[in-house]
Parts: structure tokens; C-alpha cells; sequence
């Protein structure tokens, strides 16, 4: 018999020891692809932390995760800096592409002006009424 238990802790060992299986996994069936964590943060010259971005690697594509920049230094070109040493690395790293999701109340059109293209939509998600956009870039 086995037991079903709902894990409300965002971070544990065992929901990371999950992640690492599944990559593991993956790295079994795709033996050239490499994984590598990608992540980036400003901080301003007091150390207050003003922006990161989340985002890593497996083999030629760069799923995009997380990016956010605090509401007060927002529209500044932080973002637009977070992406461009993204792109930066992970085409040395050997990327060919990035992909990610974004809410029509988040930043479509900041990736769209970054030349990313939305590849698929899905309707009325978290609620209705409300739009995901899913988008890439080829590097």
C-alpha cells in the first residue's frame, strides 16, 4: 500500500532530491546534454537586492524561469541587462535557444521588444479572463 502526502514546504531536501532524479533521468536519456543553473542578481552598492533572475540550462535550450526586478527600479533597463547577460552566457555555454512563460499582466511586450516571439497561448490561466503566453528566442 502506498501513501499520498501533500508537501506544503516550498523547499526541502526532498522535493530537491525530486528535482535531481528527474534531471538525473534526463541526463540518462539525453547523454549529451548538459545541465547548468543559470542564475543572475543585482544588487545596488548598499547590497539591497534589486533584481535576479532565475533560469538554467539542459543542452541547447535555456528555460527562463524567473525575472524580477524590485517595483521601485523598475523601467530603469535592469531587466533589460538581466536578459542580455543571460543571453550572453548562455550562448557561450552553448545554447541555441531560450525559452519561458510569461502573464498578460507581466511582460509579454518586454520580451517581445527583447525578440522573443510567443510560440503558444493559453487561455483564461491562473483565472479567467487572464492570459499565459509562452514565448522563445533562438540565440
Amino acid at each position: 500500500m502506498i501513501q499520498i502526502r501533500r508537501v506544503m514546504e516550498e523547499k526541502s531536501s526532498v522535493l530537491e532530491m525530486i528535482r535531481e532524479e528527474l534531471y538525473g533521468f534526463n541526463k540518462m536519456n539525453i547523454t549529451s546534454a548538459e545541465y547548468e543553473a543559470l542564475n543572475f542578481i543585482v544588487r545596488s552598492k548598499t547590497g539591497e537586492l534589486l533584481a535576479g533572475l532565475l533560469s538554467n540550462r539542459f543542452g541547447e535550450a535555456v528555460s527562463l524561469e524567473i525575472l524580477w526586478v524590485h517595483e521601485e527600479y523598475r523601467l530603469q533597463g535592469i531587466g533589460n541587462k538581466l536578459l542580455r547577460e543571460l543571453e550572453r552566457v548562455a550562448k557561450e555555454s552553448g545554447a541555441k535557444r531560450i525559452h519561458l512563460d510569461t502573464h498578460e499582466f507581466q511582460a509579454p511586450e518586454f520580451y517581445i521588444k527583447n525578440g522573443y516571439v510567443i510560440f503558444g497561448v493559453l487561455e483564461h490561466v491562473p483565472l479567467t479572463g487572464i492570459t499565459r503566453y509562452y514565448m522563445k528566442k533562438e540565440l
